[in-house]
């Protein structure tokens, strides 16, 4: 059935909210990566998260030009290393990533780049993995070579703090999904619509203060130095 007036504009304010909520959610995780990156003297660090047709997309990155490259496809989880630590949850660090067999080489062809030391961690709530962190080959200018145990633990508690996010993410998503049918086979009587707005507010401000304190201090700390996770 059609919405009428009233709705489709409860609906417009749902799908306005829910963009600049879900925004706020990627723009807090790329900067993570970027204090990540930084700290490793990294070139690249990267969220992915998987899609419904087995393979795992870049939901997140230092580098937009991954975001905004067409030629960029989504990942098969089988046959890459990012797949092999979603499906496994444990974390892989390389210093030969171009030449593993279970790496994936349509990134670094639609980039033109080589891949050669990475780290990929599991990105966890509880005991579900929800998507792949990623960090990516040292910058020439460090003079570092692989990456430290130090620095394994590191992108671990990222994955870790990433999770918080994408768990808010998946709710929100959830939410979005459930409000809209909700609104769609609504009626029209005032305290039904009160009712929804609620339920849209309370999908915007799921990630508690507790939870962004703890985000705030892993950047903080990742901003510091890396010696403390040595």
């Amino acid at each position: 059935m059609a919405a009428d007036e009233p709705t489709a504009d409860l609906l417009k304010d749902l799908e306005k909210g829910l963009d600049q909520g879900l925004e706020m959610a990627r723009s807090m995780l790329t900067s993570l990566l970027q204090t990540t990156a930084e700290t490793m003297q990294a070139t690249e660090s990267s969220v992915f998260r998987p899609d419904e047709h087995e393979h795992l997309y870049f939901y997140a990155s230092t580098n937009p030009d991954i975001l905004n490259n067409p030629e960029i496809k989504p990942i098969p989880i089988g046959g890459s290393i990012a797949g092999f630590v979603f499906m496994s949850g444990q974390t892989i660090a390389r210093e030969d990533a171009a030449e593993s067999q279970d790496q994936s080489g349509e990134v670094d062809n639609a980039m033109k780049y080589n891949t050669r030391e990475s780290i990929a961690a599991p990105i966890v709530s509880g005991d579900a993995v929800l998507g792949v962190l990623t960090v990516v080959n040292r910058r020439t200018d460090s003079g570092l070579g692989k990456f430290t145990e130090g620095e394994i633990q590191m992108a671990e508690q990222l994955g870790r703090t990433c999770g918080v996010v994408l768990d808010h993410v998946q709710r929100v998503e959830r939410q979005t999904d459930a409000t809209r049918a909700a609104l769609l086979g609504a009626d029209d009587e005032d305290g039904e619509r009160t009712a929804l707005r609620a339920r849209i507010d309370s999908s915007l401000s799921e990630l508690s203060e507790r939870d962004l304190d703890l985000i705030h201090e892993l950047t903080e700390r990742l901003g510091g130095s890396a010696s403390d996770y040595d």
